[in-house]
């Protein structure tokens, strides 16, 4: 018979661990997959890789900090001393400026007080005591006319954000985008042409700073500010709902390649709305802080592991069920829904980590044509830049709000089944048992099937 009882009472927080989940400005679960996110955004930009980013390193490297500008292409990097390519995507002042950024606000609010200290010097630069766009600095923050109100780069507080992204997330058709082009000043379609002339060209557009090279069915390469490019465009109409101008909830918009964590739990445990109905399922427990039924391991307990912590659970579990040599079925369920709830978490996982990990790059790229390129530009270009700038920020931003939420549900469903598995080996045995018989009987059928074919 499964636990009569098991509740864990803690205050609720919102994640893991800070230091577990946030390692050096990003999600630490989400190092496996940088290195591919990066080549994927190099081979769409058209950026210099391989041998060809070696010579330009070497060439950079030799150069003294006076002279490592970008009309040497190249941009001197204080944190490590170290003259970078202008276009390096590994340039770590370039990754610190976009992580303290990224971490700004209302996500530091959420994962506490591991990034506070870092992220409070980012949002003291951009707040409301600036009262005229010429006190906002440019380089890190947006100035907002509507609300006349400056904003860090992807605030959701920026109205004037919101309402760019609720007009970019609607469909746009060809003669209103040649409209708009053909409304802004004559120096910015001069610099959209220019762009433009790296069309089918995407090493050439990328060589470009000021230039984005849209591929996909496109091939188009655009100013880096222009709002009718359509690869963002068509991004921002997937992940962005047009009414609010607000990120849709990455369920929504992932399809099959993503599993709603929290419907997955209501599916197998929600329905159980008092104590003894879900004390008496298996896979379920019942959470006397909030009243509700969840499956083991879900993120979304506020009497789970997340907030009482992996020690406190194992010792729980040892005491409902103790390590007895006897295996009940009911155990081997529970350990199966946690099982089923692990594979698809960490499923989510890399699909979340891939997603935030090629939004920050895209989001590096503009912030650095902004900082370092556009210095000499207009204040329409500069103004056309930091708009898509802000775009390309809040979209990393939500990426990584769901790449903290993936990793989370991951963190708590490990550590409960391992908690799970120290308290009930004998249920880890069983598992591992039934696999090794179904693997065992299937060789045996192969194995049978081969022998008559040859017969």
């Amino acid at each position: 018979m499964l636990r009569a009882t098991l509740v864990f009472l803690l205050a609720a927080t919102a994640y893991a661990e800070d230091a577990d989940l946030i390692k050096d400005g990003e999600v630490a679960a989400c190092a496996p997959v940088k290195e591919q996110a990066k080549e994927a955004v190099l081979d769409a930009l058209g950026y210099a890789k391989g041998e060809a980013l070696v010579a330009a390193r070497e060439h950079c490297k030799k150069m003294a900090e006076a002279d490592c500008t970008a009309a040497h292409e190249c941009k001197y990097c204080a944190d490590n001393t170290t003259c970078w390519p202008a276009l390096d995507l590994d340039n770590p002042c370039d990754q610190g400026t976009l992580n303290n950024m990224l971490l700004a606000g209302e996500v530091m609010g959420e994962v506490g007080s591991a990034i506070g200290e870092t992220t409070s010097s980012v949002l003291s630069k951009c707040n409301d005591n600036f009262d005229s766009e010429e006190d906002c600095p440019t380089l890190m923050c947006e100035w907002c006319e509507q609300t006349t109100s400056c904003h860090v780069y992807g605030a959701p507080q920026n109205q004037c954000l919101r309402d760019r992204l609720k007009d970019m997330a609607k469909e746009q058709s060809a003669a209103a985008a040649d409209a708009a082009k053909a409304a802004l000043s004559q120096e910015l379609q001069d610099v959209m042409a220019g762009c433009a002339n790296f069309n089918n060209n995407a090493t050439g557009c990328g060589e470009n700073r000021l230039c984005v090279y849209c591929g996909k069915d496109h091939n188009i390469c655009y100013f880096m500010g222009d709002k009718t490019n359509k690869c963002i465009r068509e991004e921002i109409q997937e992940k962005i709902d047009a009414v609010t101008g607000v990120a849709k909830p990455i369920g929504e918009w992932a399809g099959n390649t993503y599993t709603d964590m929290k419907d997955w739990s209501k599916g197998l445990c929600g329905d159980k709305t008092d104590e003894s109905s879900c004390n008496n399922d298996a896979k379920c427990s019942w959470c006397g802080d909030s009243t509700s039924c969840h499956v083991y391991g879900s993120a979304g307990n506020k009497c789970g592991v997340i907030h009482k912590g992996a020690a406190a659970v194992k010792d729980k579990f040892t005491e409902v069920f103790g390590k007895s040599s006897a295996c009940a079925a009911d155990e081997v369920a529970a350990r199966d829904a946690m099982k089923e709830g692990l594979a698809k978490a960490k499923a989510n996982l890399q699909f979340a980590c891939t997603e935030y990990m090629e939004s920050k790059f895209y989001a590096q790229q503009s912030l650095t044509a902004l900082q370092e390129d556009a210095g000499d530009a207009s204040d329409a270009v500069k103004d056309s830049l930091s708009e898509m700038t802000s775009v390309k920020v809040e979209e990393a931003k939500n990426a990584l709000k769901d790449a903290m939420g993936a990793s989370n549900d991951t963190t708590s469903l490990q550590e409960t089944l391992d908690a799970f598995d120290a308290a009930n080996p004998c249920a880890a045995e069983e598992t591992s048992g039934a696999q090794s018989i179904r693997l065992e009987s299937f060789l045996l059928v192969a194995f049978a099937i081969a022998a008559w074919a040859l017969w």
